[in-house]
């Protein structure tokens, strides 16, 4: 792990382009010969399950790039990603010196007090350059400083800002591409309940995958990471599938495709229609691969009915004619 010494020496235009101003080229837009393939849940909604049997089934077209989650696409600060915030702040929120704690942070991984201490343990986790090795970092000091410059000169501007930002993402995931596949795999980085970073890639494919609710609720509550009751789990994924659908009414049918997860699993010809969408014709196969087991992640289906009580059952029923998520899941309440 690089102390932050080392971190200067290996970025000095980076560092240069934080501090005193200096001038480097724009960066240009890189030629790809891929899409960033997003495949998305809610949280729980087994999208890693759809990923595996990417990474199974069409192994030479789709390249895994791991989760994509550079500080670029990540929450920062208030809940805004990077992009967003760049995108949207003006000459005055947007300091040099605020600047550079954020892509320090982002970059880097370096917390100048930008991030409540609690969150250092995921700095040197998720930050940009733990994703490449060191002999990719020349390359990266010069995407980084391209990056800070054309931001700084174009702030207030959001679509030059956005431009910017886009040819960032693309910069980064061309650095790691083995030149031949079709599609680029980034498994949860960006979360169908908050989809709106696509909006600045604009070029990519979008795999959303949905999950009966109620296992949902199950699986986290057996992790231990949700402790409140079924009204508030109920409130949180209805903030997240609202967002979702927003994001949906506006995006072109053959870059989003929703995948039912208990279909998935169960069906040859819903994962036939996953290939398809990717313009595919390979068949799907028994559903067991290195990666994906069909059988075993069946196991995680249908786990609410030994998991919820009678009562927390009813507290679902009691939500779904107001709610989307529970109704777009289910047919009816009594599917429930």
């Amino acid at each position: 792990m690089l102390d932050s010494k080392e971190k200067e020496d290996l970025f000095p235009k980076t560092i240069s382009a934080l501090t005193d101003g200096s001038k480097f080229e724009y960066l240009s837009h890189p030629t790809v010969n891929f899409k960033p393939l997003f495949v998305s849940g809610f949280g729980y909604s087994g999208s890693s399950a759809v990923a595996d049997f990417l990474k199974d089934t069409l192994p030479q077209e789709v390249q895994n790039f791991a989760n994509w989650e550079f500080r670029l696409l990540w929450s920062i600060g208030k809940g805004k990603s990077l992009g967003d915030w760049l995108i949207n702040a003006d000459d005055d929120e947007c300091s040099r010196g605020t600047l550079k704690n954020l892509v320090s942070y982002s970059f880097l991984g370096i917390n100048e007090g930008l991030v409540p201490e609690k969150y250092n343990n995921k700095i040197h986790t998720y930050s940009v350059i733990n994703f490449f090795n060191k002999r990719d970092f020349a390359k990266l000091d010069e995407i980084f400083s391209g990056f800070i410059c054309e931001v700084m000169e174009n702030i207030g501007n959001k679509e030059l800002v956005r431009a910017a930002c886009k040819k960032l993402f693309f910069h980064l995931i061309a650095l790691r591409y083995n030149g031949s596949s079709s599609y680029m795999l980034m498994d949860n980085g960006v979360l169908a309940r908050d989809p709106s970073v696509l909006s600045y890639i604009e070029d990519y494919c979008c795999i959303a995958v949905v999950r009966n609710p109620m296992d949902i609720f199950s699986e986290r509550r057996k992790l231990g990471n949700w402790k409140k009751g079924v009204d508030a789990f109920v409130a949180e994924y209805e903030r997240y599938y609202d967002s979702f659908l927003s994001f949906s009414k506006n995006t072109d049918e053959e870059k989003l495709l929703v995948v039912d997860f208990e279909s998935f699993l169960r069906t040859s010809e819903t994962r036939n229609e996953v290939l398809a969408f990717l313009g595919s014709n390979v068949s799907a196969g028994e559903g067991k691969g290195q990666y994906f087991d069909a059988s075993k992640s069946l196991l995680n289906v249908d786990i609410w009915s030994k998991d919820l009580s009678a009562e927390e059952v009813q507290e679902f029923k009691k939500h779904y004619a107001s709610s989307h998520f529970l109704s777009f899941y289910f047919e009816s309440d009594a599917s429930l």
